[in-house]
């Protein structure tokens, strides 16, 4: 109040900021007329229609702030002190001073509930204001402080000169049409004009601020907290690109079992085909293809796929695991124990047909047991795609299973014990057979796949308890597991037959073309060598060197495996 002037009754009043019957539409940014669902909070009235009001505070608060690093007897002293200063009894005073000529106070704005209520409005009445202008001043503020539109100023570092920014601009646009130096045709323009100049300046102060490296937290985040509004970016760990890493490795699997698959087919009736059982070669084919197709339902997740599409991928897993590691293991297993039974009998001078079927017996009780097993945890107990909390900002999708039930605990124990059987009995007959001839048994090969798969299994498996909490990571190891050991296994059975073919199988050929035109020389003089040799502990020696150069027909016993009725072709397994 001016010095000597006087309060006069019912020459001010107070009411709330008027509303809009036009709303922003954010997702079009254009106004368009209020309504009940676009104005939750607005208010109906009958000439004018939807009404939104958003009441401002433009003061919010005091704050009294204590250094941390002070002593604790004046941080005792300033909080007692922060204390008194906010009371009910004494704030009351600067915030209601006397309406007299002595009085130089403005007054504060209220910041406390008992600042706006009944007995605040009999303080003011008794410090000299008139009762129904102060009742109108505080039930605006009341209407503001109820309203769930409430607007409150900006509170975020770089507000003051944001707001000094805003303050200068519009000033100088409405001192201009005051003024008259705008023409009315040119002020929409430069409207247009203000608000990019501001929105400039701002985005300079506020990158200033952001770019600090005493900076913690954006301005923009700050503000949204502030609002209550904000959504911070969450981390899922999602799979994303390093898909594309077990796509392609599962395609090499799939593009290596066909070629293989399409190799037996083709050459089935030659001897390196028939003597390494097409039957099992395929089986082999098919189980690494079934197990290598496992890093399909690796790459699935709910980033991907919906909730329950990642758990049926999650019970795909150990079907697909034990299917296919039984399905190899188990030809490998039947096709060198058919080997053995003949070698055996073939040392005792015995003649002896044992057909695929004798010895797909053990394949057909572990392909079984597997189905059944299988079956039982899907059916009782399935895997389930969850996730796990690292963080408030942060989790981790995985599979995951009841703890509380033992029947996926029984269901695996089983499945580890049969499929490492099948392990063992394909080890322990290739162990047996380290004797024959490459094209009869794949001991060597076979020992070398075992030692490849051991390696990564020694390595990746404590790797995948490390990087558990980290899927990319972990289908990296996953993925790599299954490709080394369907490759070993593949290449390694496949390759050195493969070479063996084209390189013995071509050279007999050649060989016995030019024996044609020959008379027959060279290879009669081998055979009279070899007649001696046979008779002599180096013969083993001799007729290994001379098959594999000249292709030279061993003079050991033969021994028919793979006999068939009504033919006279036959193939021959060379015991060395």
């Amino acid at each position: 109040m001016e010095p000597g002037s006087q309060l006069i009754g019912n020459r001010y009043g107070v009411a709330p900021t008027p509303g809009s019957s036009m709303v922003l539409d954010r997702e079009t940014m254009e106004l368009v007329p209020c309504d009940e669902s676009r104005c939750r909070f607005g208010k109906y009235y009958e000439d004018i229609g939807w009404v939104n009001r958003a009441p401002y505070l433009a003061f919010g608060g005091w704050g009294c702030a204590i250094n941390n690093y002070t002593d604790p007897t004046k941080k005792l002293y300033a909080s007692d002190f922060c204390a008194y200063a906010s009371s009910k009894d004494v704030s009351i005073d600067n915030i209601i001073p006397f309406a007299d000529s002595n009085n130089t106070k403005n007054g504060q704005d209220p910041y406390r509930l008992s600042h706006v209520d009944n007995n605040a409005l009999n303080l003011y009445v008794e410090r000299g204001y008139e009762e129904a202008a102060t009742k109108e001043f505080l039930s605006s503020y009341q209407f503001g402080l109820d309203s769930q539109n409430l607007v409150v100023d900006i509170r975020f570092p770089t507000a003051s000169q944001l707001n000094a920014i805003l303050d200068k601009e519009f000033h100088d646009y409405l001192n201009a049409t005051v003024l008259g130096t705008i023409p009315e045709a040119e002020r929409p323009i430069r409207r247009v004009e203000v608000s990019k100049s501001i929105t400039q300046q701002w985005e300079q102060v506020i990158t200033a601020y952001d770019s600090q490296g005493s900076t913690q937290y954006p301005v923009l985040e700050i503000y949204q907290r502030l609002r209550g509004v904000y959504a911070p970016d969450y981390e899922f760990n999602y799979l994303g690109s390093i898909r594309g890493y077990g796509y392609a490795l599962v395609a090499l699997i799939f593009f290596l079992s066909l070629l293989f698959s399409a190799f037996t087919a083709w050459y089935r009736k030659s001897h390196v085909v028939r003597a390494s059982q097409p039957i099992f070669l395929m089986m082999i084919c098919f189980g690494s293809a079934v197990l290598g197709s496992v890093i399909i339902p690796f790459g699935i997740d709910d980033g991907n796929a919906s909730i329950e599409e990642a758990s049926q991928a999650c019970m795909a897993i150990p079907w697909l695991v034990g299917l296919g590691w039984t399905i190899v293991f188990s030809a490998l297993f039947a096709k060198i124990w058919r080997v053995n039974i003949v070698y055996r009998n073939s040392m005792k001078f015995r003649r002896l047909q044992v057909s695929e079927m004798d010895v797909l017996l053990p394949f057909g009780i572990m392909f079984t047991a597997n189905l059944i097993i299988l079956l039982v945890w899907t059916l009782l107990d399935p895997l389930y795609w969850d996730r796990i909390p690292l963080s408030e900002l942060q989790s981790y999708g995985t599979c995951t299973a009841d703890g509380n039930s033992p029947v996926w605990k029984v269901c695996i124990s089983l499945l580890a014990i049969l499929n490492g059987l099948a392990l063992f009995l394909a080890n322990f007959q290739a162990y047996q057979a380290r004797n024959l001839a490459t094209e009869y048994g794949e001991s060597k090969y076979i020992g070398m796949a075992m030692l490849c798969i051991l390696q990564v299994v020694l390595i990746g498996i404590p790797l995948l308890f490390l990087v558990n909490s980290n899927p990319s990571a972990s289908y990296f190891i996953r993925v790599t597991i299954i490709f080394v050991i369907c490759f070993s296994i593949l290449s390694l059975i496949y390759v050195p037959k493969i070479y063996h073919f084209y390189r013995k199988d071509g050279k007999k050929k050649s060989m016995t073309a030019s024996m044609a035109r020959n008379g027959g020389l060279s290879y009669r003089v081998l055979d009279k060598v070899s007649h001696f040799f046979s008779t002599n502990i180096l013969s083993v020696c001799f007729f290994s060197v001379a098959n594999l150069i000249f292709s030279v027909p061993s003079p050991c016993r033969s021994v028919c495996f793979d006999c068939e009725r009504g033919e006279d072709q036959r193939s021959q397994a060379q015991i060395r």
